[in-house]
């Protein structure tokens, strides 16, 4: 038994970097960073290019939702192929067809709500060192009531309290929401934010209401620090066991695909929506 997530995670190639090496980089590479634009006030979202059929495109929101698209030029051809593997090394379950990628932007967050995050990724390294981040890339499926994403013309994020994908966008991800989506009171490991490096296993709690043909998983950054590995239910945790920062939810008893729990707002962050076809 270890209660590393390398011993079973396979997003061992999504580690990301430290930020101390990307600090200084240009801003064309914040996203894959995980660095917010210092003047920016709302989440917005960059448009990658995905095999030369769209165009590089930024996309920011205000508060008025307009959305105005500037030409710009940066390095995104890179970003896309691996968050396209990333979706597709993630598909594993037999009986669904693997979807048709229609379209992954990258969330540029804004400093209140990057900031947070990064500070709890220092309080991970001061405690354990380099290591004890343990950040990786996971997937999380949320409902969707709106068809943000859908089409060239992007929409600003909806307000309404049944779209979790907006509300995640907007404000981040909240413990206070989990069990809250319709049929989805069952939590395993307790009160948390529940991921999976499956991005099939995902796709289950997507519950698209947008009367659209595509569906949207989340790309989240999450810093597990150390994990718990759990094998069995445990349903009444409220934080991850003394001694851990996350749990890692072991296939095995009754789960087919892994999970990954966190119990603090700030241990996660969006990275990527993906926009696809079932």
């Amino acid at each position: 038994m270890t209660d590393d997530v390398d011993a079973y995670c396979q997003l061992r190639h999504s580690r990301l970097p430290k930020k101390s090496r990307v600090k200084s980089a240009p801003a064309e590479y914040a996203v894959s960073a995980g660095i917010s634009t210092a003047s920016q006030t709302s989440t917005s979202l960059r448009l990658l290019e995905l095999d030369d059929r769209y165009d590089k495109q930024e996309y920011f929101r205000s508060e008025s939702r307009d959305f105005s698209p500037n030409t710009f030029r940066c390095p995104w051809r890179e970003i896309a192929p691996s968050v396209q593997n990333l979706f597709k090394r993630g598909w594993k379950h037999p009986d669904k067809a693997f979807p048709d990628i229609q379209r992954i932007f990258a969330v540029v967050l804004p400093n209140h709500l990057e900031r947070p995050y990064l500070a709890y990724e220092s309080r991970l390294e001061r405690s354990h060192g380099d290591s004890g981040v343990n950040e990786k890339l996971v997937f999380h499926g949320t409902p969707r009531y709106c068809r943000l994403g859908d089409g060239d013309k992007i929409m600003g994020l909806c307000k309404k309290s049944a779209c979790g994908l907006c509300a995640i966008l907007r404000q981040s991800f909240s413990v206070k929401q989990a069990g809250t989506a319709p049929d989805r009171d069952f939590l395993r490991f307790g009160h948390g934010i529940y991921t999976s490096s499956a991005s099939s296993k995902a796709d289950d709690y997507t519950d698209d209401h947008s009367n659209s043909q595509n569906r949207v998983l989340l790309v989240a950054r999450a810093a597990l620090g150390k994990g718990k590995v759990l094998r069995r239910n445990t349903e009444n945790l409220r934080s991850p066991p003394s001694g851990y920062a996350s749990v890692l939810g072991e296939v095995g008893f009754g789960l087919n695909y892994d999970e990954q729990v966190l119990y603090r707002d700030n241990a996660i962050r969006s990275a990527y929506v993906i926009i696809y076809e079932p």
